[in-house]
């Protein structure tokens, strides 16, 4: 028996393979869900640029219909600093002590980066901070 594949300790393999199809099932549903969504969020995006225009032609910043209401409103924001612009932005956050408050990490950048410095610097690269490399496990469909 592979003790990779099929069920040890006591399961049975049909318990097993009811719970693998219960889980393929969701999964399959979640997936077709969001694929009919799409198609709507684009045509919700279409008739917002169109309300839009319509506020901007009859030079209303809002409008109350029957079944509800549109208001427009300014969103303020910024972009994120280009390639050449990075490093000085880094350094303007570094000298006022304000990186902390703007910088985050992202999981996958910082575990891809983890273990190219750990390839490149072998088992003695620790960074201050954070730790050893941790394992979860996850599961992913085979067809």
């Amino acid at each position: 028996m592979d003790t990779q594949t099929e069920p040890t300790q006591g399961l049975e393999v049909a318990e097993f393979q009811a719970v693998i199809d219960t889980w393929i099932a969701i999964r399959d549903d979640i997936d077709e869900r969001e694929a009919e969504i799409k198609p709507l969020q684009e045509k919700r995006r279409e008739l917002e640029g169109q309300i839009l225009k319509m506020l901007e032609a009859t030079g209303l910043d809002k409008f109350q219909g029957k079944s509800g209401g549109v208001e427009k409103r300014t969103v303020e924001y910024v972009n994120q600093p280009d390639d050449e612009s990075r490093d000085s932005f880094l350094d303007f956050l570094i000298g006022n002590g304000e990186l902390a408050n703007v910088v985050t990490f992202h999981q996958g950048r910082l575990t891809s980066w983890y273990k190219h410095k750990k390839e490149e610097l072998g088992f003695d690269f620790k960074p201050p901070g954070l730790g050893e490399m941790k394992e979860r496990f996850e599961l992913r469909r085979k067809k």
